[in-house]
């Protein structure tokens, strides 16, 4: 008899730990097979999806801001926006 319960909570580890990778998505610091699994998981966790749309938006608005200009050494820190990043080899 499978125990239902019990593989749900693994599957709910398993996305936990694939939440955990956003941050790595966002800045390009995962492999290509990582972007893959964690792309899969990114369409079905709504979570996820709206911290990777946050980013673009809180990124999107520092860049477009002019008085950030000023700052050329904070602005150089800021990641490349999402769609402009390559993955690491």
């Amino acid at each position: 008899m499978i125990n239902i319960e019990n593989n749900n909570t693994e599957q709910d580890d398993v996305e936990s730990r694939i939440c955990e990778k956003v941050y790595d998505y966002y800045n390009g610091a995962l492999s290509p097979n990582e972007v893959r699994v964690f792309e899969r998981h990114l369409i079905q966790c709504p979570d996820c999806e709206r911290t990777v749309l946050t980013l673009d938006r809180m990124l999107s608005a520092i860049n477009e801001d002019d008085s950030a200009a000023d700052l050329p050494q904070i602005k150089s820190k800021i990641p490349p926006r999402r769609a402009e990043r390559k993955t690491k080899p």
